[in-house]
């Protein structure tokens, strides 16, 4: 039989090399990766137990200032509170996935959180919507409770060997 030796040099994905602190307002251009040339935008991380929701609906060609307020649901045995995210994708043309800002955070987000000087990380980000306002480049996830009275909170991004940290708080 004929042999071919091949040299091989791949990727280690199992150590995280690259942890990047980023401040809001800056772009993360996430090239060379998973979601090809698509740039990620935060303008805005805040946590807070419920947030007040304004909009505008008209009816009759009237039109009214609303607001609601969106609280966590409570389906869970842990308390929680919310993390109001602001920002925008720019996903890569040739990414076949409908990824939005969401689904960015749910599948590479996790929430980092230090209370009485021990380190917590928290990854399970569900998505809560209000019932009334449409929300445009803002997307509202679960945190627990106990991040509000944390010493210290990022918002972390990890897409496969590169960590992306916005501070919080």
């Amino acid at each position: 039989p004929k042999y071919i030796k091949v040299k091989l040099n791949p990727y280690n994905l199992e150590e995280n090399e690259e942890i990047t602190s980023i401040n809001l307002g800056n772009v993360v251009k996430l090239n060379e990766m998973l979601l090809g040339k698509t740039n990620l935008y935060l303008s805005n991380l805040e946590i807070s137990e419920r947030f007040k929701i304004n909009y505008n609906t008209c009816f009759d060609g009237r039109c009214y200032d609303m607001y609601e307020y969106l609280n966590p649901p409570t389906n869970t045995n842990y308390d929680k509170a919310l993390l109001k995210i602001e920002g925008i994708l720019n996903i890569d043309k040739e990414i076949k996935n409908n990824y939005d800002l969401y689904n960015v955070i749910n599948y590479f987000g996790k929430i980092k959180y230090q209370t009485d000087g021990e380190v917590k990380y928290f990854k399970k980000l569900t998505k809560v919507m209000p019932k009334k306002a449409s929300l445009l480049n803002t997307v509202y996830v679960n945190i627990p409770k106990e991040v509000i009275n944390s010493e210290k909170v990022s918002l972390i991004i990890e897409i496969r060997n590169k960590s992306y940290e916005y501070l919080i708080k």
